[in-house]
């Protein structure tokens, strides 16, 4: 296939079928100096014509900000793609967070985020939340350049959420292919993450969100894992897995949903 690349910067390619969660285990940094600015950018224009038209674009911008005890977060991201002139993919995010006392075994993590995924039929959610986390074991062998990294964490979100397609519940009275909810859930999840050498990462997070005022009855639980490859100082290149399992979607076809991704993460500092 012929393929024409108009603008390119900051490579971010990926492959997708249709899931969105966020992991801020991924993205967070554990440094000890204080006033300095970490993250990592991505950006990718495109199209692409032979049998059909392929309009792809994609951004990524993650940073943090860390002083002496606290951390300031925000993740955020946003894609477009069009095949023959009809939206396939419209996703995004915006998530922020402050961890306060990021060295301390117990830190307190507000956090508040936007989403969109209108190619599986989330118009909109909001959730504000805040969740206490717990640094269980820290292994560091400096001479074989390897740390592993374990926790969990645990609390509560409530989430304000607009959706459109064959309803399952949340029914709008107005519209029966629309679904409005505000839902009260415990979110919690563990993280693993190995270090091998001066090369190689491992994430592994596993989530379990449930409404808590219905006895945990409807829940949705996430695996994440993500293997990262250091092929410069400034340059990854990622391989990502998420799998999501909801018991009680709000619209039909999002019982399992699954994403894969893969491309190269450009840190900047």
């Amino acid at each position: 296939m012929k393929q024409r690349i108009v603008f390119f910067a900051f490579l971010f390619l990926s492959f997708s079928s249709k899931a969105q969660i966020l992991n801020i285990e991924k993205f967070r940094l554990d440094y000890d100096t204080s006033k300095y600015w970490l993250g990592t950018i991505g950006f990718t224009f495109a199209n692409a014509k032979q049998n059909s038209f392929l309009f792809r674009y994609t951004t990524t911008l993650n940073l943090a900000y860390l002083t002496r005890h606290h951390s300031f977060m925000t993740l955020n991201n946003a894609r477009l793609d069009v095949v023959d002139k009809k939206s396939v993919i419209n996703e995004g995010y915006t998530h922020w967070r402050i961890n306060f006392f990021r060295h301390k075994k117990i830190s307190p993590e507000p956090f508040c985020q936007f989403q969109y995924a209108l190619s599986r039929g989330l118009e909109y959610r909001q959730i504000y939340g805040f969740s206490l986390r717990f640094n269980l074991f820290t292994r560091i062998d400096s001479a074989k350049k390897e740390r592993i990294d374990a926790g969990i964490a645990t609390g509560i979100i409530r989430e304000t959420e607009r959706w459109t397609g064959e309803v399952l519940r949340y029914e709008d009275p107005t519209d029966s292919t629309k679904a409005f909810a505000v839902l009260n859930k415990s979110s919690s999840y563990a993280y693993f993450k190995v270090k091998v050498g001066s090369k190689l990462t491992m994430f592994l997070t596993t989530y379990y969100q449930a409404r808590w005022d219905l006895f945990f009855q409807q829940h949705r639980w996430v695996v994440d894992y993500q293997l990262l490859y250091a092929i410069s100082k400034n340059v990854n290149f990622s391989i990502t897995y998420i799998g999501i399992l909801d018991n009680a979607p709000v619209i039909a076809s999002n019982r399992y949903i699954h994403d894969i991704t893969s491309g190269l993460v450009i840190k900047i500092h």
